[in-house]
């Protein structure tokens, strides 16, 4: 070929490629069982408005939650998300809504947070979420009857659900992007600063929230999404009404205490503490045995509190408190003294 030739087909090539129609974006909004590569790359491709359910949140937790904390934290703050690896094209996710809704067993979450230190909430993760535990389980108590009614119709939330799916798909697809900025009536800001007053009291020394600000810190922001949430699902107009921040306060109250519960906000060594309490209740105050050795109440105790320092700070604690004494014996062994309320007895070596 002459090179007049090769410069038509260069020319030709170049044009076609400039030609070359955008990839179409799916709608793939829902996801099971990812991680965070791949949710990154399918809101790239497909649909930035994404939620992830797991039923069994454990492998959720190890896949996606711990590596890619980071950006689960810049999604909630609607940051834009930026992802390149060496095997890879670089790309972003400009407007990130991103929900995640995980059910898992009260033993893996703890051995999750063990292992891991409990990483997500040092970096502020459950923070920003909604927390729910029951306290007792009903299995037992689940009897059927003819009268129990077990279905409810469903029908009005998933056709609202469904129309509000759709406005959010074509809002994803609109360009550009228009959306609509809530705000609050008169009303509802007054009741909005004085709940912030009294969550921030609170996070003072004796306070609900002093061993949990990172959640307190948070917990207003939650309230606002779910005032907007409440407004937008039940189709109200204009501004947030107070009815309607009322009730988010209330809803997020009530999982705040669930958090609580579920995050326990007490320093570990106060946790630990009464765990061995309760061990020594168990095993040895019910059975009238008021002296233990303190070698052997380390090596039989509840297997966390083994770990080096845990032993020791947990006994120090209800030391303090009046709870228990240690004490060395004439042969200065350390004995535990379960009961130092009641006159001492005294220890002989036999």
């Amino acid at each position: 070929m002459s090179d007049n030739e090769v410069a038509k087909a260069k020319e030709r090539l170049s044009a076609h490629l400039a030609a070359k129609p955008c990839k179409p974006k799916g709608r793939q909004t829902l996801y099971e069982d990812a991680t965070y590569q791949a949710l990154l790359q399918g809101m790239h491709e497909q649909c930035e408005n994404v939620c992830v359910l797991a039923d069994e949140g454990s492998g959720t937790l190890n896949r996606l939650i711990t590596p890619g904390m980071s950006m689960l934290n810049s999604a909630w703050s609607n940051m834009e998300i930026k992802f390149a690896r060496k095997d890879s094209t670089p790309f972003a996710v400009t407007d990130p809504r991103l929900t995640f809704l995980l059910s898992i067993q009260p033993e893996l979450l703890e051995e999750y947070r063990d292992r891991n230190s409990d990483i997500a909430r040092a970096a502020g993760l459950w923070a920003r979420t909604l927390v729910s535990a029951p306290l007792a389980s009903t299995i037992g108590y689940r009897f059927a009857s003819e009268d129990r009614q077990e279905f409810t119709d469903a029908s009005n939330y998933f056709a609202r659900i469904r129309k509000l799916l759709k406005k959010s798909l074509r809002l994803n697809e609109a360009s550009p992007k228009r959306r609509h900025l809530l705000k609050f009536e008169n009303s509802a800001r007054q009741l909005y600063i004085t709940t912030t007053n009294e969550i921030e009291a609170n996070m003072q020394p004796g306070g609900l929230y002093e061993n949990a600000r990172d959640h307190a810190s948070k917990l207003m922001e939650n309230i606002a999404r779910v005032s907007a949430i409440i407004h937008v699902v039940n189709g109200y107009e204009g501004d947030i009404t107070w009815e309607t921040l009322n009730t988010s306060i209330h809803i997020c109250i009530y999982f705040s205490r669930e958090y609580l519960n579920v995050f326990n906000s007490q320093p570990q060594f106060i946790n630990d503490a009464w765990i061995l309490n309760e061990w020594l209740t168990v095993n040895f105050r019910q059975k009238g045995i008021r002296y233990i050795g303190k070698r052997h109440a380390r090596q039989y105790c509840s297997g966390p509190l083994r770990k080096p320092g845990r032993f020791k700070e947990a006994l120090e604690y209800l030391e303090c408190h009046g709870h228990i004494r240690t004490f060395k014996d004439e042969t200065n062994t350390w004995h535990i003294d379960t009961t130092p309320t009641y006159p001492p007895i005294t220890l002989r070596n036999h």
